[in-house]
């Protein structure tokens, strides 16, 4: 036994009241149009009592028609609109069998109007099948009574002819009815599904986006935890290596300053998680000011230049404007630079070239930054952008990452109206374009909100942000060829690791 769903067969009742409502009023306009039309025609088939019979019989059916029509509007009928619209289909084919029985019987060639019944109540109307196959047998006993009666079957051929067409136009009619009836119930049933899917996907995506925010809120507040601790760390380990906490051997120092370095490698990475956590809730604002981009990227490339030696490396910064004003956020500006600038010293091997460009164009500036390391393959283009993703390559696995760098750049500059695009032929080279309008309406950060986030990250990171040994601690990284500090006194040493 198959369980029917209660809310589709609600919505099936509903819904069929309003299909036979609309249904009746098409009925009501095409029955009464023809009825009236074929009147015509009545003098030209009949004379005497016949033409009365036939006129009198449309002056009912058309009475009849009126008054159904001023109580569908007036909503009597919606109770049983099924069996009233079956009653109306029955009361049209009854006239046409009165005409039958004064034009030739069984034989008449008006029977033809009784199909013409048939095959629009199948078309117009959704009634259930007992109730079409109901109206078929009615109509057809009220065809043959009505000629039975008057005595009028007339040729038996013919008689025999059009109670078989009348049988097949209703057979055809009822298949197609009942197959007409299952699509309509199966297509509601199915949008009763999509609705609760759809509403259920909708209730799911709720929930998501608010263990996202709990997510989002809860990194912020661990990020912003963590760098407390890490304060305690960083402050003694500074005095020390500053020698205001004693004297200390240079192996000591050695092992201090190894300390130091992966402490702050460790508040850099505890920034990038944070910001990123601000972007995802929208919280991140620019605090922007006038600059002097040539001036700011040539001390950077000064800066990374001594660095990328150490590795062999050739860096170099070409523009063609001695001066570039730009409103923007220099700070997290520099991040993004110092990130692409690191990836490009990571990736080019000793003796290879990096190239820093800016280049001035009346409605944007560009700065671009390209190697010639291995590259990455081109498909990869957009993807490098997603957080979390790294190209599987050797160079990559030898050097490590978050894969947080390049879709924090991307953000950065998005916030900036800008955009970052990446081009390699998988071969040889790389080359990363930041693109910067000068026309963007930028949103700067408050002061207030300023304030508080100096509080939560506390003075010493703000001033640690400041020096080069924290803003190009990535380039240090990746162009330091020894992987631990050398001891000062490892040549008085018997034996070598």
């Amino acid at each position: 036994m198959i369980e029917r769903d209660p809310e589709v067969e609600q919505r099936w009742s509903s819904w069929l009241r309003e299909r036979n409502r609309r249904g009746m009023r098409t009925t009501l306009v095409i029955s009464g149009l023809l009825y009236a039309a074929f009147g015509f025609l009545d003098p030209f088939v009949a004379r005497g009592a016949a033409l009365t019979w036939l006129w009198s019989t449309r002056v009912v059916f058309l009475l009849v028609t009126a008054a159904l029509a001023w109580s569908l509007r007036s909503g009597r009928l919606d109770a049983q609109l099924e069996l009233v619209s079956a009653a109306y289909g029955w009361l049209a084919a009854a006239g046409i069998c009165v005409m039958t029985a004064n034009l030739g019987g069984m034989s008449s060639p008006y029977y033809a109007g009784i199909t013409l019944v048939i095959v629009g109540g199948g078309l117009l109307f959704v009634w259930r099948g007992r109730v079409f196959a109901g109206l078929c047998v009615a109509i057809a006993a009220t065809f043959v009574g009505a000629n039975l009666l008057a005595g009028r079957v007339g040729s038996v051929a013919g008689a025999v002819s059009n109670l078989a067409f009348m049988g097949a136009a209703a057979v055809i009619a009822g298949f197609g009815h009942a197959l007409l009836t299952r699509t309509h119930h199966d297509q509601l049933a199915q949008q009763v599904r999509l609705e609760r899917t759809t509403a259920n996907l909708e209730r799911a995506h709720a929930e998501l986006k608010k263990l996202e925010r709990f997510k989002s809120r809860f990194f912020a507040n661990m990020t912003h935890e963590l760098r407390t601790p890490l304060a305690v760390v960083l402050t003694p380990l500074e005095l020390m290596l500053h020698g205001e906490m004693g004297t200390f051997s240079e192996a000591q120092l050695a092992s201090f300053r190894a300390m130091m370095k992966s402490a702050l490698k460790l508040l850099k990475l505890i920034n990038d998680l944070l910001d990123l956590s601000r972007l995802e809730e929208s919280r991140l604002r620019l605090r922007l000011g006038e600059h002097d981009l040539v001036e700011h990227l040539q001390g950077l490339a000064e800066g990374t230049q001594v660095l990328a030696q150490r590795k062999g490396i050739e860096l170099r910064f070409e523009h063609a404007a001695p001066r570039l004003k730009l409103v923007c956020d220099l700070e997290r500006l520099e991040r993004v630079f110092v990130n692409l600038l690191s990836n490009s010293v990571k990736f080019t091997q000793p003796g290879g070239h990096v190239r820093m460009a800016l280049v001035d164009r009346p409605e944007a500036v560009e700065i671009a930054v390209e190697d010639d390391g291995p590259g990455f393959p081109p498909a990869e283009a957009e993807k490098l952008f997603e957080r979390f993703y790294q190209v599987d390559t050797g160079t990559e696995a030898q050097f490590g990452g978050t894969g947080i760098g390049l879709a924090l750049a991307r953000e950065l500059v998005a916030l900036h109206g800008g955009g970052i695009t990446a081009e390699s032929d998988g071969v040889r080279g790389a080359r990363f374009t930041v693109t910067l309008p000068r026309s963007a309406e930028l949103r700067p950060e408050p002061a207030d909100a300023e304030r508080a986030d100096h509080d939560a990250g506390s003075a010493w990171a703000v001033q640690l942000s400041s020096r080069d040994e924290f803003r190009l601690l990535e380039i240090e990284e990746v162009s330091e060829r020894r992987l631990v500090e050398r001891d000062v006194d490892e040549e008085s040493r018997p034996y070598t690791v």
